[in-house]
């Protein structure tokens, strides 16, 4: 796979030098980047597409993307600053309401305040399973455990289920005292987790499955 994207990358970064301010180039450029692990590079083209961006859908998307990237950094701080710009663009855009809730909840411990942008991003996608794993994970962490549980489980039935949702269901149950049920969902987001691909879920499956031995014992 690295071979593959390396060809792509420098595919790309040709077709670029004969059309060096197309916006679509950079966007996908950066998200090779971003994918071969080439972060900062892919921070880069996307403020470059930024850049280029004519229309208000190009400029958030753009914007939402360096978000995304300084989140996979673990630049917070910077992560928060691009979604809140990225509103300031589209203030109703729910995938971006989306990621600054998560951004929140998941990873500065502050539910109350991802609450009305989970929220909004839910009034206007109700169907979209990432909003509702986020919207029930905001609940949640808020302690308003049926709400949550309703729209986790409703993020679950659409389509192949998430690692994250079935962790966060686990965390409802394990917290409502439902320890069988709890444990099932954990096993299920540990199953779907082997691939290697996000630590950070992982270490908190298995933070959750050694609690729940610790009660069982």
């Amino acid at each position: 796979e690295a071979y593959g994207l390396a060809d792509a990358i420098a595919k790309l970064t040709g077709w670029l030098k004969v059309r060096p301010k197309s916006w679509d180039l950079c966007l996908l450029l950066g998200n090779l980047h971003v994918q071969a692990d080439q972060v900062s590079q892919g921070i880069e083209i996307y403020r470059k597409a930024l850049g280029f961006a004519d229309k208000a859908n190009q400029k958030v998307e753009a914007t939402v993307r360096i978000g995304g990237a300084y989140y996979r950094l673990g630049k917070l701080r910077e992560a928060e600053k691009a979604y809140l710009a990225a509103l300031k663009i589209v203030p109703n855009h729910a995938p971006t309401l989306n990621n600054l809730a998560y951004l929140y909840v998941n990873d500065m411990n502050q539910p109350a305040k991802a609450l009305p942008h989970s929220a909004l991003a839910f009034k206007q996608m109700p169907y979209d399973r990432n909003i509702l794993d986020t919207y029930g994970w905001v609940l949640a962490a808020l302690g308003d455990y049926g709400k949550a549980e309703r729209s986790l489980n409703r993020s679950l039935q659409m389509g192949r289920p998430m690692p994250p949702s079935l962790y966060h269901l686990g965390w409802v149950y394990e917290k409502t005292g439902r320890v069988t049920q709890a444990h099932l969902r954990y096993q299920q987001a540990l199953k779907l987790l082997a691939d290697g691909k996000d630590d950070r879920l992982r270490q908190a499956v298995n933070k959750a499955l050694e609690r729940l031995k610790k009660r069982k014992g």
